[in-house]
């Protein structure tokens, strides 16, 4: 059984020598597609990603990152992405976990690749234009190879494993089988109505599960595809202008660059249909701008983790107005995806009411079954067929899911449980407010206080007491910030393009609040 590759030769067959995906200077048919992915697959099985062992990349979006998970599978091996702004020790301690039999690196990030590797004991191919080295060239092996059949597997066999949490913990092989991937593509297509003569970009790292995906989906879709190898507002704008794309994948963060980009205006962006986004609720005032900047767009919010799949739920354009009236639905994350089930527990394991604040459990058939080399940790987060997300959140009286914060980011204190979100929700509200992030660090008295770390809009001055008095008026006295800090270098990231949290902690190690 090899549901991705079913769906990349069915691709081929509805297609043929019509274009699938674009990278750089390169341009692949679906038929080429299927050859190139084919020859790949015969030099990983000849280096030993076969019988279930890995191949690991780690590389700017590519040709390679959309190809691998289809090769690896064909040869009956699994493959993992690596996050290229990992320091070397997290590298080597991913590498270990899962101890691929290939590690294939490509520039800028074949020197770190190299010392990460000799310490983990993998070998190593090069990928791309690498002046120096004796390592093999996968390029080279892979064009001169004969397409390998493919090697039968279990429908439930691992094909790839996501890491989660290396920027912000000790990170966790997530677990993804073929099936599931295939499963969680289609729920997205029927979700936001898809269709095959869509043109999706990929700009968002493609080590993250939801950047991944999109590649799975235009296999399952028979859809172009064009990969940016990193994101710069200039870059997407051109891409969408010159190739008429549609359908579109972002932080709500990527967007306002967009609309900040010189020249913005000048692009002909008509051709955009589809733009999904994820990761936070989109602000009131991004969303006038991209109401006003992309006209008759269908705009989708996407909630979901690796573990679930990726995506989980899903608010649909309906939802995405001014009009006050339907302004609360706009701060939820939606429905459920088809044959997806929702459930919100309080510690007890007892069910929530509605619009009771409790942990967000997920069921499906795309959700993980489990992370890799740690069965203690599975045990925990899947228990009677639900995954355990580790996120807050409640469900309101029409069943629309509002996420509230993850639990391990809850602050509490004087004995009461603050939400950095709602906090965060209510500061940017303030018209000087830029961004903000909401921390608890030591208090003595409260045991953590809320700290609040801003950054203003250009020109605009706000100070301490103002922002605490404006959250006053909208949170309750036990959720109001202790203390806030102003900021004007942006926030640090982690690579899913989150603010590290983890980071701003550390900034505050050994303070103490009152």
């Amino acid at each position: 059984m090899h549901p991705l590759w079913d769906q990349l030769e069915r691709a081929a067959s509805l297609r043929g020598d019509q274009p699938a995906v674009r990278s750089g200077s390169q341009a692949l048919s679906w038929r080429e597609a299927l050859g190139m992915a084919g020859r790949m697959a015969c030099v990983l099985s000849g280096n030993g990603v076969r019988d279930g062992a890995g191949v690991a990349l780690i590389s700017p979006n590519s040709l390679a990152g959309l190809l691998l998970p289809f090769a690896a599978e064909c040869a009956g091996g699994m493959f993992v992405p690596l996050n290229n702004r990992l320091t070397c020790a997290e590298l080597v301690e991913q590498l270990l976990d899962f101890r691929p039999a290939l590690l294939l690196a490509a520039p800028p990030y074949v020197d770190i690749a190299r010392e990460a590797a000799a310490i983990a004991g993998v070998p190593v191919m090069l990928l791309g234009d690498v002046a120096e080295g004796d390592e093999p060239r996968f390029d080279s092996l892979a064009a001169d190879a004969e397409p390998l059949a493919p090697c039968g597997i279990s429908r439930d066999a691992p094909v790839a494993i996501y890491y989660t949490g290396g920027t912000t913990g000790r990170a966790k092989g997530v677990i993804l089988t073929s099936d599931r991937l295939a499963m969680n593509a289609l729920q997205w297509a029927h979700a936001v109505g898809a269709r095959q003569d869509e043109h999706l970009l990929v700009v968002a790292p493609m080590f993250h599960m939801v950047a991944g995906l999109n590649c799975i989906i235009a296999a399952v879709l028979a859809c172009d595809l064009t990969i940016l190898d990193r994101f710069t507002p200039a870059g997407t704008l051109d891409a969408i202008s010159k190739l008429k794309v549609t359908n579109l994948a972002m932080v709500p963060a990527m967007i306002e660059m967009l609309f900040a980009e010189p020249g913005f205006a000048g692009h002909d962006l008509s051709s955009l249909r589809i733009l999904t986004y994820g990761g936070s609720p989109i602000s009131q005032p991004t969303l006038a701008a991209t109401l006003e900047n992309f006209p008759g767009v269908r705009l989708y919010q996407v909630y979901g983790q690796t573990e679930g799949g990726p995506t989980v739920s899903i608010l649909g354009p309906e939802w995405h107005t001014l009009d006050p009236a339907h302004a609360g639905r706009l701060h939820s994350a939606g429905k459920p995806l088809a044959l997806t089930a929702i459930r919100i527990i309080r510690p007890d394991g007892s069910a929530c009411d509605r619009g009771e604040t409790g942990e967000i459990l997920v069921r499906g058939p795309a959700v993980s079954p489990g992370y890799w080399n740690r069965p203690e940790e599975t045990a925990a987060a899947y228990r009677d067929g639900w995954l355990h997300t580790g996120d807050a959140g409640y469900l309101d009286g029409d069943s629309f899911l509002f996420i509230v914060d993850r639990i391990k980011d809850m602050i509490v204190s004087g004995g009461e449980n603050v939400y950095p979100a709602e906090v965060e929700r209510v500061i940017v509200l303030h018209p000087a407010v830029r961004d903000c992030a909401v921390i608890g660090i030591p208090s003595e008295r409260w045991g953590e206080a809320v700290h609040a770390i801003v950054r203003l809009e250009d020109g605009a001055r706000a100070d301490e007491a103002v922002i605490i008095a404006f959250c006053r008026e909208h949170i309750s006295a036990f959720k109001l910030p202790r203390s806030v800090e102003f900021r004007e270098a942006p926030f640090p990231l982690t690579g899913a393009n989150k603010v590290d949290k983890r980071a701003l902690r550390k900034d505050h190690a050994g303070t103490s609040a009152n």
